[in-house]
């Protein structure tokens, strides 16, 4: 079940899961070092936050929309496949459905198996069995695509918030289940981009 988390909020559980603060509330300790330790957790918090979003379950991610808003144009007529230029808050794709498929598809990487096969006549894809691979330029190729279809179904992983200094900002939504992982994050080591660049 998707919450929405303050700043502050985030902050403490960082800090209490990485042990920084203390577990009991009848105790309170302080640095004198003068190191701003919220501003250093702040940015582990923020590359955290880029990596759940990069790699969490979309399950445990809020999920946007982006049907209305994309954008197709045919590139070839012969093999049928279709250019989609997605929304520009689009991050991780997760379905894809044009006007005339029978279902939805998940991306297939370049050079898989179902996007060699779309270029064979004999196992080329159809309205039972279409297929969406990602493109290096940002857009989704999509086969078959008639004249004049439109984008029925588009869903992503809505983008990470940005995580600054302002607790007034929008809220950060995710499962709270993934709270546990951040005592387990290194941020040295984390793949904060996002591993599809769709």
């Amino acid at each position: 079940m998707l919450r929405s988390f303050t700043r502050a909020e985030l902050l403490r559980e960082w800090l209490t899961r990485r042990g920084y603060q203390p577990l009991r509330s009848d105790v309170a300790a302080d640095l004198t070092t003068g190191t701003d330790l919220a501003a250093h957790m702040g940015r582990e918090v923020a590359d955290w936050l880029r990596h759940i979003y990069a790699t969490a379950p979309p399950q445990l991610l809020p999920v946007a929309d982006g049907s209305t808003s994309a954008r197709l144009t045919v590139v070839d007529s012969t093999s049928r496949r279709a250019r989609m230029i997605l929304p520009s808050e689009s991050t991780r794709v997760l379905a894809v459905r044009l006007t005339g498929w029978s279902r939805a598809v998940a991306l297939s990487p370049p050079g898989s198996e179902a996007d060699l096969a779309a270029d064979n006549p004999f196992l080329r894809p159809d309205s039972k069995r279409p297929l969406a691979t990602s493109d290096p330029d940002g857009s989704i190729l999509v086969c078959p695509a008639q004249e004049g279809a439109t984008v029925e179904l588009l869903t992503y992983v809505a983008p990470a918030p940005e995580y600054d200094a302002d607790d007034e900002a929008e809220p950060i939504v995710f499962d709270p289940l993934l709270l546990a992982s951040m005592a387990d994050f290194n941020p040295s080591s984390a793949n904060i981009h996002n591993p599809n660049p769709i």
